[in-house]
């Protein structure tokens, strides 16, 4: 799918990935059974649910992380049943969601 330009933004185009398929850009590279993909014109960006992998690694091995603001996460289904329990906050809930597509 492709989302259009809009205002000062560039087309993006988004491509699902489910099963067995491996997307090309990570072809030869041992990358997490899961996760989300950012390809830009200088590198990759491959994030699971609690780490990250640049590509080519070569290219960012000096990169430095920022330092993390974000709690890391229990786990969603942790964190959904903790909720239910006590009303706590969730990291990913659906007070910011939308439609992919």
């Amino acid at each position: 799918y492709e989302f259009p330009a809009r205002d000062s933004q560039p087309a993006v185009k988004l491509t699902w990935y489910d099963g067995n398929q491996t997307p090309k850009e990570v072809a030869g590279e041992r990358v997490p059974g899961s996760g989300v993909m950012f390809v830009g014109s200088e590198g990759k960006l491959f994030s699971g649910y609690s780490n990250y992998r640049l590509f080519p690694q070569e290219k960012f091995a000096d990169f430095k992380a920022p330092e993390q603001t974000i709690p890391a996460s229990i786990g969603h289904h942790a964190e959904w049943i903790k909720a239910c329990k006590d009303g706590s906050p969730t990291t990913c809930n659906f007070d910011y969601s939308g439609a992919l597509t």
